[in-house]
Formats: structure tokens, C-alpha cells, sequence
């Protein structure tokens, strides 16, 4: 079931920034601040600098289990918020899991595409 790309389209076609530029983040991504992806000026695309980036914790070097650190994650969010909150997320990629956990009901699938 893996996926695999068929076509590609340009959506954006007036490029505008979802980040606004006097906002905490200056208008850039939160993964592009961390160096995770770049902007190539030439060939006019993103371009993956840190591939690596999300399986190990950057600050601690241990490996992450996304499952597992979203559980922990979602329960101090929920602690210090509603329990209803609605938490956007995203899928791994070409990973067939099955999600029972309760906990995982408040989440909405939300694609980050560059």
C-alpha cells in the first residue's frame, strides 16, 4: 500500500505565505527556522536540508516513537486546556496503523505540504 506521487500541481499560484510576516514565527515555517527544509532560490523549490530531523528528539538524541510521544504530548496539552480541544495532526506517511486509542478521537488529519 505504499504510497507513490502521480501527478503534481501548483495550487498556490500567486505563492502566497501562509506565515504572517509580523507574526511570532517572522512569516517563516517553524520547520524552516529549524533547518529541517530550505527555499533553493535557482531551481525555485524546497529542498529537504535535515532528513533525518524526525526520528530522533533533537534536543535529547533519543529516538522518537510518534505514537507514543503524541499520547504524552496530547495529555499535557488536555491538562492545561479543554479536554475537547481538537488537535491537528498528520499520518506518517506509507505507515498502515490502526488507531484505538480514545485519545486519538480529538485529532484532525491536517497535511503539511511545502
Amino acid at each position: 500500500m505504499p504510497t507513490r506521487r502521480t501527478s503534481s500541481v501548483v495550487l498556490n499560484l500567486h505563492r502566497r505565505s501562509v506565515s504572517w510576516p509580523d507574526g511570532p514565527l517572522g512569516g517563516k515555517c517553524i520547520w524552516e527556522l529549524h533547518d529541517v527544509w530550505g527555499w533553493d532560490k535557482i531551481r525555485n523549490e524546497g529542498i529537504v536540508l535535515r532528513e533525518n530531523y524526525f526520528r530522533n528528539n533533537p534536543a535529547m538524541g533519543k529516538k522518537i516513537d510518534w505514537y507514543t510521544d503524541l499520547k504524552k504530548w496530547t495529555e499535557r496539552e488536555h491538562g492545561v486546556s479543554a479536554a475537547e480541544k481538537i488537535i491537528f495532526t498528520e499520518a506518517i506517511p506509507n505507515e498502515v496503523r490502526f488507531i484505538t486509542f480514545d485519545w486519538f478521537l480529538s485529532f484532525v488529519s491536517y497535511p503539511y505540504a511545502l
